[in-house]
């Protein structure tokens, strides 16, 4: 054999033998990497687990442990838990009966959980449109957790007068299909409001005799630069003077966020005042005036809501109003003036039927970047590198060898 030929098996031989010590090296590797883990395992198990003394001392003195007794992970997980979330705050109200028919009175059974009756509020219904509302003070029996009767009366619910876009006016409940009764609850400042639909199918005793039309009294309408009406009843003085200051005061929004969400920034406050003869008029009782206020362009017509702001306790009420479309406006009867807080209420952030809102989506696509791929695991990195340096030695090798072929 001559001698390229010898170096060239030497180098061949070589360039085997480094490509099987490699290999060796990395199972190797594997083989320890996996014997360390389960080392590991079986050393972290072992140590959860009590010492065995060899003493009978020792054993006397351990306590022994009776049925039932827990120890290691299970005193950290209950040293490390957290008292639950308080819920939110859910009263309820149910009506007993199922039909008004002007023969009983309404009846709701209220469950406020400790919570207090706050207010209410009640609007007539033709078909699916609101005409007006009415207002009928309860009888309020409720228990110190809340629960109990809320009672409208018969007498108080036929002699009421309603208030619609044309102001005080007789109530036909022959014409009426149902009524909206809203109760407000209060508990630890958080207030909820609970909605009962009432159907009507008012029963008419018998034929009534035709009465004389009367003569519709005599009114003055007074109206602001700002767009706001008062419809002044007969024997109101003469010569007043409406003045409005218009505004979307945070106080108010504050105060109106404890009973609703609002829609953004769509929140008005009308500060309504009188002058008489060029001087401040106190308005508190001489007389009901029906006013009208401006619903700003763009706003819904049917999520809108109306409260009356208290400045001494900073908490507001809810006013009975109806819709006048056609002039784009609210209608609402009062004896007083003092700030009154025009709203549209943020639909899609309160859902009571468990549907997908606005909220639910930024926090669902929130969680969802959240998510990341899978690292490798750690060990691998090195097993890379081995191969590697595997495929480089046997490339040079075979480079090798191929150059000493061709000189040969």
């Amino acid at each position: 054999m001559s001698k390229k030929k010898l170096v060239m098996a030497i180098l061949l031989a070589f360039t085997l033998s480094l490509s099987m010590i490699s290999t060796a090296i990395v199972h190797a590797q594997e083989a320890t990497s996996q014997a360390g883990e389960v080392k590991s395992t079986d050393s972290e198990s072992q140590s959860d687990e009590p010492e065995q003394s060899t003493s009978s001392e020792n054993e006397s003195d351990e306590p022994e442990l009776t049925t039932g007794e827990t120890i290691g992970e299970t005193d950290v997980t209950e040293s490390e838990s957290t008292e639950p979330e308080p819920l939110e705050y859910e009263p309820s109200l149910t009506l007993v009966s199922s039909t008004w028919t002007g023969q009983s009175d309404i009846v709701l059974e209220a469950q406020a959980k400790g919570g207090n009756y706050s207010d209410r509020e009640i609007y007539l219904y033709v078909g699916k449109e609101s005409i007006g509302g009415i207002r009928v003070t309860p009888e309020v029996n409720l228990d110190s957790d809340g629960n109990g009767k809320i009672v409208f009366k018969n007498s108080d619910l036929q002699n009421a007068a309603m208030f619609g876009p044309n102001g005080e006016e007789e109530i036909n409940w022959s014409e009426i299909d149902q009524m909206e009764i809203g109760i407000y609850f209060e508990r630890d400042g958080q207030y909820k409001g609970r909605i009962i639909y009432v159907p009507v199918d008012f029963a008419v005793s018998g034929p009534t005799e035709p009465t004389e039309p009367t003569e519709p009294s005599e009114t003055t309408t007074i109206t602001n630069e700002s767009g706001v009406t008062m419809v002044l009843p007969e024997g109101a003085p003469d010569q007043l003077e409406l003045t409005v200051t218009v505004s979307g005061g945070a106080e108010e929004k504050a105060a109106v966020q404890k009973v609703i969400q609002v829609d953004g920034d769509k929140i008005k406050t009308f500060d309504l005042s009188l002058l008489f003869s060029g001087q401040p008029y106190e308005y508190n009782g001489q007389f009901t005036s029906t006013v009208s206020l401006p619903v700003p362009e763009g706003w819904n017509l049917d999520a809108l809501a109306l409260y009356y702001f208290n400045e001494s306790t900073k908490e507001v009420t809810p006013v009975l109003f109806s819709v006048d479309r056609e002039n784009g406006t609210v209608v609402f009867a009062t004896n007083h003036f003092s700030k009154y807080v025009l709203v549209q209420k943020d639909a899609a952030v309160e859902d009571e039927n468990g549907e997908t809102t606005e909220e639910t989506v930024k926090e669902t696509t929130k969680k969802e970047s959240a998510k990341v791929t899978d690292t490798p695991k750690t060990g691998d990195s090195a097993n890379v590198g081995l191969y590697t340096a595997l495929l480089i030695i046997s490339a040079l090798g075979i480079a090798a060898v191929a150059l000493l072929r061709k000189k040969i």
